[in-house]
């Protein structure tokens, strides 16, 4: 059918002298690609599910499925379709997205990342991850938007996943197994905790969405269930007053308290500053009896010892300033001004403690027994004020008396009383009832002596010792008298009934020589009492112990003599006898054992205690003795009264 002279095939004309066609086998080459009649190839079948195809190259995407190589080929180059370019059927997870089919339809795609993995954006069944599809996402950080906590495929909120795909938690709003409430607000301080627990009082947290007076209020929330802190149990402030002692702070630290008595009473043990009562706080004591040692008579909150109050005692100047028959005016040497010593809750040691004067000069005359200062033989006497042991409070001449009942003389401990009428002890007045001041007229002769003489050696005669009954006015009282002549040594405490051991008639026991003795001496007068009576050249009329419980006058030798006011006037272990202000000269005595001693200014008991130069003065205090301002340590004066040669240095008033 055609002949183009030459032998080639592979040309528009085969040498069999035929026409070229597709599908005889012989692939033509004298065409270009862009012909039409170019050919790829040609096999020479008319099989086009095979390498060649309508004598081109079989490819994806000619429309031919190649069998064995193509599962689909659909002949265009869209990818998104049911056969995707790789002439491969579409199918989730090959990484391309289908976008050939409806919402609704089976195989449509929302997604198709091709990875497989199911917890990410793109889930392997092809469709967007979100919350409630069942499937935890993992790809993103927690916060992200889309991350979730968990997804357990519900919309249930109190199963454990929550519909939101966030786990339960304390503040999300929803109440779950396990808490009390949920407000989701994160204010801790309200009714629903931040622990999603109801607030209750106790729990550590102060609730503050509330006005005081309204339930539920709380000032404060320590937690703990103590009373004693700065909060208390049911969630209010502690306040002084309160009655509950806060017991978490020390001394100076703010809100301490040493006491709560809960009232408001600020006269009690316990102030209303929840202080504990103490003289000087400046706060009047009213609970407490008269009787009671820490009983206050005022409180003016200064040591100032002459306005009207020190120590807690009203001050005085005489006894009768001082309230009842149990209050005596103390004023030490030299002091305008005292203070009221109460009997019914002064404790004592020594009679030092009882015996104590006013400004007038006039003594309490009490004498310390068992600790209590009490009145002694021939001093009056009532409910409140007893008499020492061995005493009785009975009426004599109508008034209360302490008096002392005996059968004979021995009955009778003091050496100048007797048994009267094998009744009584009293005492034996010298002189006739005409020689008595008014106020013993009424004596009956049975109680006045006559017998004292005070004549040295007149035997038992015994001593005339004048005793000042107040008003000056002044009694004699007879001593009973013994053997021992004028200069024997002597025992200030011999029995009454050892005439050898006691001094005979107008002889007191007194003084001290350098060993400590005291010998029978003359009794005297001083000046300033009525009718005195000279001592032997050589010696002088002194203040001195004329026997173990008496005070009175007796010449002593000079040699014995010594200064009040000097510092070292007696030698070792010894010191000066301070007995009276009116005198500066005395007699050297013993000195207290030496662990009874006390430094000066330091409290004491007696004035042995003291160093020389120094007494225990009416403050319990070892005081320098003093005749002029320049016997005192600087910054303390020398008062000394008129009338008297000596007194205690003190500050100025």
């Amino acid at each position: 059918e055609c002949d183009d002279g030459n032998l080639i095939d592979r040309d528009g004309c085969t040498r069999d002298c035929q026409p070229a066609r597709c599908g005889d086998g012989i692939v033509r080459i004298d065409v270009a690609p862009d012909d039409p009649n170019f050919e790829a190839c040609d096999d020479g079948n008319e099989e086009d599910r095979d390498a060649c195809t309508g004598c081109a190259i079989a490819r994806c995407g000619d429309g031919v499925v190649r069998q064995g190589l193509e599962d689909c080929d659909d002949g265009n180059t869209v990818n998104t379709d049911q056969c995707s370019n790789a002439c491969e059927p579409a199918r989730c997870g090959d990484g391309i997205l289908r976008l050939d089919r409806s919402l609704g339809d089976a195989d449509m795609e929302q997604c198709d990342d091709g990875n497989g993995v199911d917890t990410d954006s793109c889930t392997s069944s092809c469709r967007h991850a979100q919350c409630g599809d069942g499937i935890l996402r993992l790809d993103l950080e927690m916060g992200a938007p889309g991350a979730e906590d968990c997804d357990d495929g519900n919309e249930i909120d109190d199963d454990g996943c929550q519909s939101d795909c966030t786990l339960p938690f304390c503040g999300d709003g929803r109440i779950q197994a396990g808490e009390g409430c949920d407000d989701g607000n994160g204010d801790g301080a309200d009714g629903c905790t931040n622990r999603c627990q109801p607030a209750r009082c106790g729990d550590g947290i102060q609730r503050r969405d509330l006005e005081e007076g309204e339930a539920g209020f709380e000032a404060c929330d320590d937690g703990n269930p103590a009373s004693n802190d700065g909060c208390l149990a049911n969630c209010q402030l502690t306040y002084c007053g309160d009655g509950r002692l806060r017991e978490d702070l020390q001394p100076g630290q703010e809100g301490y308290e040493a006491c709560d008595d809960g009232n408001n009473n600020d006269q009690d043990a316990c102030t209303n500053a929840c202080t504990v009562a103490v003289c000087g706080d400046g706060i009047q004591r009213t609970d407490l009896p008269v009787d009671h040692e820490n009983y206050e008579s005022c409180d003016d909150q200064n040591n100032n010892p002459f306005d009207t109050c020190f120590q807690c005692e009203n001050t005085c100047s005489i006894h009768g300033e001082c309230p009842g028959d149990t209050g005596f005016c103390r004023v030490p040497p030299g002091w305008p001004r005292g203070w009221c010593m109460d009997t019914q809750r002064l404790s004592c040691t020594s009679n030092s403690d009882c015996n104590v004067r006013d400004r007038a000069g006039n003594e309490s005359q009490l004498i310390c027994d068992n600790n209590r200062c009490r009145r002694g033989e021939f001093q009056t006497c009532s409910a409140d004020l007893a008499c020492a042991d061995g005493l009785d409070c009975a009426l004599y001449n109508g008034d209360p008396i302490c008096i002392r009942f005996c059968t004979e003389q021995t009955d009778c401990l003091n050496r100048r009383t007797f048994c009267v009428n094998g009744q009584y002890c009293w005492n034996r007045y010298c002189g006739a009832a005409d020689e008595l001041p008014g106020a013993f007229a009424n004596l009956t002769n049975g109680e006045l002596g006559g017998a004292c003489e005070n004549l040295p050696g007149s035997g038992p005669n015994g001593y005339c010792h004048e005793i000042p009954v107040g008003n000056d006015l002044w009694v004699g009282v007879c001593f009973e008298g013994g053997d021992l002549p004028e200069g024997a040594a002597c025992d200030r405490a011999a029995s009454r009934d050892e005439d050898g051991s006691q001094c005979a008639g107008g002889l007191v026991c007194a003084g001290s020589d350098a060993s400590g003795t005291p010998h029978c001496r003359r009794g005297c007068t001083p000046e300033f009492v009525r009718g005195t009576r000279d001592c032997p050249a050589g010696s002088s009329c002194l203040y001195t112990y004329i026997d173990s419980e008496n005070y009175g006058y007796a010449c002593i030798p000079e040699e014995e003599h010594c200064d009040t006011v000097a510092l070292d006037s007696c030698g070792a272990d010894k010191r000066c006898f301070f007995g009276s202000f009116r005198f500066r000269e005395s007699y050297c005595e013993a000195q207290a054992p030496q662990g009874d001693r006390v430094e000066p200014w330091e409290e004491c008991s007696h004035s042995r205690q003291c160093p020389d130069g120094y007494f225990c003065a009416g403050n319990n205090q070892c005081s320098r003795a003093c005749a002029e301002d320049s016997d005192c340590p600087d910054q303390l004066v020398c008062p000394v009264d008129e009338g008297d040669q000596v007194t205690a240095c003190q500050e100025s008033p």
